[in-house]
């Protein structure tokens, strides 16, 4: 497993609400149901045939575990990119009922990129969110609707959401993101979603790592 970015988005953060209880085993059975084989076998054979099914492609099998994830701290910048993924489904706090409340000064529901972070830059980028956080609240004690005014919030404001999806996308998912060349919010909230579903339970490391290439022996490269 690669480096996890933890420091290039440290706002978000994710949650697992809930996860198949055994996801080798129902990715196993369902395996074992194709090809008309044993479905009562060692935790170790289950395990052999969910590599040899990501190995050769047979990915359908995925589809029948899952996760329902909360997430937050993310940027309305990367959740376009997030609800790309057409086989995930989504639940989003929304700016059109819900009153975004900013105190003066108070930056921190703002994404803020590290090409600007670390530079002479940040003052300005600063100076100008908070102006367009005060245009916000303005436009709102004038009696504009939150979802006219909202159409002034920068693109960094962070929002919350909830997301369910097969481990089938969630592979796609992680495939897509993690790699070198996607944007960097993104990429961090990848690393987060991978770190999040390791943690949940033995089966579940066993199963995150499938996409992980191994060393004779079977050390995690």
């Amino acid at each position: 497993m690669r480096e996890l970015q933890q420091d290039a988005a440290p706002m978000i953060t994710v949650e697992v609400v809930q996860a198949t209880p055994r996801p080798i085993d129902h990715i196993s059975m369902s395996m074992a149901t194709c090809y008309a084989s044993k479905s009562d076998v060692t935790y170790e054979k289950m395990l052999k045939r969910v590599k040899s099914a990501y190995s050769r492609g047979h990915m359908s099998v995925f589809e029948h575990a899952w996760c329902t994830l909360s997430v937050e701290g993310l940027s309305r910048a990367c959740l376009a990119q997030l609800t790309r993924h057409r086989l995930i489904s989504f639940c989003v706090q929304s700016q059109r009922y819900v009153k975004q409340d900013f105190g003066e000064g108070d930056l921190s529901r703002v994404c803020v990129p590290p090409s600007i972070k670390y530079t002479d830059q940040l003052q300005e980028f600063c100076k100008l969110v908070m102006a367009a956080q005060r245009c916000y609240q303005a436009l709102l004690e004038a009696g504009v609707p939150p979802q006219d005014a909202r159409y002034v919030l920068p693109e960094g404001t962070t929002t919350q959401l909830v997301m369910t999806l097969n481990v089938r996308e969630l592979f796609h998912l992680l495939d897509m993101r993690q790699d070198p060349s996607a944007q960097w919010e993104i990429q961090a909230l990848a690393d987060k979603i991978d770190r999040a579903l390791i943690d949940v339970s033995e089966e579940w490391a066993d199963l995150m790592h499938v996409r992980y290439p191994c060393l004779p022996g079977g050390n995690l490269i």
